[in-house]
């Protein structure tokens, strides 16, 4: 008899914890999907970036995608609620944050002219023999322009910034107060120099 209560016992301890694991699962998996379609920059506070870039494949988007899940990242890192002079260094960095991504907005308002990164099919699939057509060169010239438009030139740069926010939350994770304090300062130095 005794027996049977303690496999009932388990039994139950084990759908409570069963239970337990599926509603955490499915508790964090809506707080990701929230945040992937919100237009939080940082958790709890809107950006300016146009809504559609919540969920966009545009490499504007993309990159500002990025930002908003590094800084997220760095939001969650113990080491980056300290003490009062981190969490005034982290607010620094929001701040950084912001102005990073409203530069990421105005260069995404520019004109793209052709700056999406593949070269034209025409130039590679273009016969020699075909004398019809604008020279095999100057075409390689004009698409090799474009990727390198001013615009991707921008974005490549943006993206070298945002590099040295993804690589914070690992910095700070487990930093003593004052490193966490010098990694927050100079990520935001790095992010408003770009």
């Amino acid at each position: 008899m005794s027996a049977m209560v303690i496999v009932v016992i388990a039994l139950v301890l084990a759908a409570l914890v069963l239970a337990g694991v599926v509603w955490f699962v499915l508790d964090s998996n809506k707080r990701v999907k929230r945040f992937a379609t919100s237009t939080d920059l940082i958790p709890g506070r809107p950006g300016r970036a146009p809504a559609a870039w919540a969920t966009s494949t545009a490499a504007e988007a993309q990159l500002h995608q990025r930002i908003r899940y590094a800084i997220a990242d760095v939001h969650q890192a113990p080491g980056a609620h300290a003490t009062p002079e981190v969490i005034a260094a982290r607010d620094d960095l929001d701040d950084a944050v912001f102005e990073l991504d409203d530069r990421l907005i105005e260069i995404g308002e520019m004109a793209d002219e052709g700056s999406t990164g593949v070269i034209d099919t025409r130039v590679v699939e273009t016969d020699d023999k075909d004398n019809d057509g604008p020279d095999r060169g100057e075409q390689a010239a004009k698409a090799a322009e474009e990727i390198d438009s001013p615009k991707a030139r921008k974005l490549r740069a943006i993206e070298q910034t945002i590099l040295v926010l993804e690589a914070l939350p690992k910095k700070i994770w487990d930093a003593q107060p004052a490193a966490a304090l010098a990694d927050l300062n100079s990520t935001a130095k790095a992010l408003r120099s770009n």
